[in-house]
């Protein structure tokens, strides 16, 4: 494998760093996956009517995958394969890399292992809540009857041939 990925940088960036653009790529991750807005997720699954295991399943393995293994979720298994003799340049040899290997695998269980059991009591809390039904924040909030969305308005006269962008009114000459 190379890194032309989907979590190395490939290209340079006019402003930030090798460096921070991996950074800001990690915190994203971390961010979306954080306590919390699993919480706010689980809370607006169950207020949709979407099954609140499907919901672990998913957030579990999108992120342990990319906090835990450090690949995209797309590029994810349980259990990665690494073969010593596969390895890029200056591999480790085998009397070190097998017992590593090992004690990988055991620290990545147990991480998994912690993660399943933080989601699952954050599932439970929120499945536990009676107001859990009623949830409702801005991404649940329906949208007014008659209103435009406002970052279409915003960019209209930017994208003006675009289906489904609304037509700007002229502004009659005073």
């Amino acid at each position: 494998m190379n890194k032309y990925d989907l979590e190395h940088v490939c290209t340079a960036h006019p402003r930030m760093s090798k460096d921070e653009w991996e950074q800001v790529y990690n915190d994203a991750w971390t961010r979306y996956y954080s306590d919390e807005h699993v919480e706010t997720i689980f809370r607006r699954a169950l207020a949709t009517g979407i099954r609140p295991s499907k919901v672990l399943d998913l957030a579990t393995i999108f992120a342990g995958s990319a906090g835990i293994e450090r690949v995209h979720p797309l590029q994810f298994g349980f259990f990665r394969r690494k073969v010593r003799a596969q390895r890029r340049q200056g591999a480790l040899n085998s009397l070190v890399f097998y017992p590593w290997r090992a004690f990988d695998m055991v620290r990545n269980v147990w991480r998994w292992m912690r993660l399943i059991r933080r989601y699952r009591a954050i599932m439970e809390r929120v499945k536990a809540d009676p107001a859990a039904a009623n949830y409702m924040d801005t991404a649940l909030t329906p949208p007014v009857a008659g209103s435009e969305d406002h970052v279409v308005t915003i960019f209209a006269d930017k994208i003006p041939k675009t289906h489904g962008a609304p037509v700007r009114q002229a502004v009659p000459a005073q």
